[in-house]
């Protein structure tokens, strides 16, 4: 939806609203401790959109600084990108971003990811008794430090 505002001197202004918001990041396990980063990007707009980030549902500060790319219909595109270390106990916990401008009261959201942070492997030594063999069993995804 375009909205038209007729300014002083004949120029005219157009107001785009963001149609869409995509979040990108890890499609795969993440290692516990590395580096990850997701991108929030948000389509065409006219003025350029805030984004809001969300942890679990839940809005955080977001002091990052935003991405500009030209767009369609005289907008820009906007984008930020939020780096995270994630620890053992994030594994499962969701992000999402939204995006919103002056032209609409609508609020356009994104996908969620939910990570899924991959542990450090963790060797057993497991002894069967009363034979005595020794076994070594491999446990994935386990955190046991």
């Amino acid at each position: 939806m375009l909205l038209n505002i007729l300014l002083f001197h004949n120029i005219l202004f157009t107001l785009v609203p963001p149609l869409s918001v995509a979040l990108n990041g890890p499609t795969t396990e993440v290692a516990n401790g590395s580096t990850t980063q997701l991108t929030c990007t948000a389509s065409s707009s006219n003025p350029a959109v805030t984004l809001t980030w969300k942890h679990n549902r839940a809005v955080f500060a977001n002091t990052w600084s935003y991405s500009y790319v030209a767009g369609s219909n005289y907008g820009t595109v906007t984008s930020q990108t939020l780096v995270i270390t994630p620890t053992r106990n994030m594994n499962g916990d969701t992000f999402s971003c939204s995006a919103n401008n002056s032209a609409t009261t609508a609020t356009v959201d994104s996908n969620v990811i939910t990570l899924d942070v991959r542990c450090k492997l963790v060797k057993m030594k497991i002894l069967n008794f009363p034979i005595g063999e020794l076994n070594v069993l491999f446990i994935r995804n386990c955190c046991l430090y």
